[in-house]
């Protein structure tokens, strides 16, 4: 058998291709091995528990554990079991119902990387074309890649890839779910721009439809720049978190304004940077990523006022708030100098 499609999320393919190539490689060559039982009398599920097996040695001749146990306790309803584990690659074969699938990717999965530093996750699955000789129900490749991209994407936040298997060797194709933004943004926040949109409030970044009043800009950068972490500014996103996007030819001229603006009116200037994504269907709109850090020594100041996140929105901080801001930030040289 042969991996001929791949469904790839945070990045998951590269890695695999990378970082895991040794993996991939004794990967593909056990599956080289693994074949179809010739005769027909033996029956479908037997199939099954053929491939399962085949599997199974030839992996195990490369090293890699089989039926690894992980859970919180002894309890039944606290475990689960990784078909196959190499190092920090956890892999699952599921020749059954679309259900086994969906709860590798949002309970077994997610379970696994934070109990054992799972670094990458992998799903086996039959093409199309190999589901007439498994048993009725065998979820196919083709229909689990089509109801991902309509799914709201998993709460894993490590990389994981889902693998088409064929008895026709061919060159992948790989369906990446993770825009370069959404990677942008769980690194930076912890979510994607679909994740973000659903918070009723989002202190660490803001939505832009349009570029802003100079004196607006002067003031979210200077309440980023005074919030833990500092924050985002999402220039070209509309509220709802739909990438709407600004002319490719207006990007140079609304990053020169912008950085005109922290360095003559934010007092001290705080460190940012700018990063540039495409709107997806639509190569003549570009997104803006204003990225804040969080100035040292606080606060961060427009016009003689410090202005400090409040909710989804920048306000103008009172004595007591610029107080805390002064602690806060002494605190931090306190302990930079320890």
């Amino acid at each position: 058998m042969f991996i001929v499609a791949a469904i790839s999320y945070l990045g998951g393919w590269q890695f695999l291709q990378t970082a895991h190539r040794a993996q991939y490689d004794q990967l593909t060559d056990a599956l080289a091995r693994v074949s179809l039982p010739s005769s027909q009398s033996l029956g479908k599920r037997t199939a099954t528990y053929s491939i399962d097996d085949q599997l199974r040695k030839a992996l195990s001749s490369s090293g890699w554990q089989c039926d690894v146990a992980i859970g919180l306790s002894t309890g039944k309803a606290t475990r689960f079991t990784l078909d196959f584990l190499a190092g920090d690659f956890a892999l699952k074969l599921i020749i059954g119902k679309q259900a086994f699938v969906l709860s590798a990717l949002y309970a077994s999965f997610p379970l696994a990387a934070q109990l054992r530093d799972i670094k990458l996750s992998a799903i086996l699955l039959p093409m199309r074309s190999l589901c007439p000789h498994l048993p009725r129900g065998a979820t196919a490749f083709e229909f689990t890649k089509s109801l991902l991209t309509e799914l709201p994407h998993t709460s894993m936040r490590k990389p994981f890839v889902i693998l088409g298997l064929a008895q026709e060797v061919s060159q992948p194709a790989v369906t990446e779910l993770t825009s370069e933004l959404d990677r942008y943004l769980i690194e930076c926040v912890g979510y994607t721009l679909q994740e973000m949109a659903s918070l009723s409030e989002h202190p660490s970044y803001d939505f832009k439809r349009e570029l802003p009043a100079n004196e607006t800009i002067a003031k979210e950068v200077c309440a980023m720049a005074n919030h833990l972490s500092g924050g985002l500014l999402i220039f070209g996103v509309e509220d709802s978190g739909r990438p709407a996007g600004l002319p490719q030819a207006e990007v140079d001229a609304a990053q020169l304004r912008i950085t005109n603006v922290i360095r003559d009116a934010c007092k001290p200037i705080p460190p940012f940077q700018f990063n540039i994504f495409p709107v997806p269907y639509d190569e003549h709109r570009l997104l803006i990523v204003l990225r804040v850090e969080q100035i040292s020594p606080m606060p961060c100041l427009y016009s003689g006022r410090a202005y400090i996140r409040s909710g989804p929105s920048a306000r103008q901080a009172d004595a007591g708030e610029i107080r805390s801001l002064v602690l806060m930030s002494s605190g931090d040289s306190e302990s930079s100098r320890v």
